[in-house]
C-alpha cells in the first residue's frame, strides 16, 4: 500500500483581496492589485522609512513631487513594481532574499514592519519541454 503525504503548504494569500508587499533582491517593491486598490492605484508614490520601527511606508504622491517613483502596472499579470533599490540601500534593507509582507493602511499610507517579513517561495519557470 502507497503512504501518500499531503502536500499543505499552499500560498493561502488572497491576490483578489488580500494587499501583499514584497521587496525582491534587486530592491524592487511589489504590490499586488489589493495593495495597490488600497492606496488608491496612484500613478507615482513616495517610499517611507520608520526607523524607530524599523516599517517602511508608501504613500501617493503626485507627478509634481521630485522624490516620488513611478508605481508601474506590470505587463504580465495584475500587479505592480516601484523601484525601491535606492530606498534599500540608503536605509541598508536586507535584500539577500525576497521578502512579502501583509501591509495596513495608516490614513493614507500603506506600510508595514521588516521584521515582520517572510521569505517569499521560489519560483521555478520550466518550458514545459521534456529533455
Amino acid at each position: 500500500m502507497r503512504k501518500f503525504e499531503e502536500f499543505t503548504l499552499k500560498d493561502t494569500t488572497s491576490a483578489a483581496t488580500d494587499p501583499v508587499v514584497s521587496i525582491n533582491t534587486r530592491g524592487y517593491i511589489g504590490l499586488n492589485l489589493a495593495a495597490a486598490i488600497a492606496l488608491g492605484e496612484p500613478k507615482r508614490v513616495v517610499l517611507l522609512y520608520d526607523k524607530q520601527n524599523d516599517a517602511v511606508g508608501i504613500k501617493p504622491a503626485a507627478k509634481d513631487v521630485p522624490h516620488s517613483y513611478p508605481m508601474r502596472r506590470q505587463t504580465s499579470g495584475r500587479s505592480y513594481i516601484v523601484s525601491g533599490s535606492a530606498f534599500c540601500r540608503h536605509y541598508k534593507i536586507d535584500t539577500s532574499r525576497t521578502r512579502r509582507f501583509k501591509p495596513k493602511m495608516e490614513g493614507n499610507i500603506l506600510l508595514f514592519e521588516l521584521e515582520a517579513g517572510v521569505d517569499a517561495p521560489r519560483v521555478i519557470r520550466t518550458t514545459g519541454r521534456k529533455k
